[in-house]
């Protein structure tokens, strides 16, 4: 593994989350609209208790994945952090805007007051002085 891919799996756990959010945001709503359903003349509905009853343990399942989730999300931030902190000062400033804070380069240059190659190229430096410190 790389130093950018094992910095960028916190990305990947970010959209996790998020994704994770949606599903659960969609199922509380789905069980909150709850309602009998006409299909094209033919009246079939469907019980009000029957659908919480699938839609419960569903949002619970995906509430509990949340919570294992973000525990995971946090303990990754913090080792990345702590590995990140190690680096010359430099370094730790533009690895932690750009995979702790989630900026894109374009936004870390600008932060940083610098040229977007340059900052380009002393991403790649600190990925480099990263991976021969964490990753050997």
């Amino acid at each position: 593994m790389t130093a950018k891919e094992y910095l960028s799996e916190i990305q990947k756990m970010r959209r996790l989350l998020h994704s994770l959010e949606l599903r659960a945001e969609e199922l509380r709503t789905q069980a909150e609209g709850v309602k009998a359903i006409r299909y094209d003349g033919d009246k079939v509905q469907v019980s009000p208790t029957n659908m919480m009853e699938k839609l419960v343990p569903l949002l619970v399942e995906v509430e509990e994945e949340y919570g294992r989730q973000v525990l995971k999300y946090h303990e990754a931030v913090l080792i990345r952090i702590r590995q990140i902190e190690a680096l010359s000062a430099q370094s730790a400033e533009l690895l932690t805007l750009r995979y702790i804070d989630g900026l894109s380069l374009w936004r870390v240059s600008k932060r940083m007051h610098k040229e977007y190659d340059w900052t380009r190229h002393l991403h790649g430096i600190a990925l480099e002085e990263f991976r021969k410190k964490w990753l050997n």
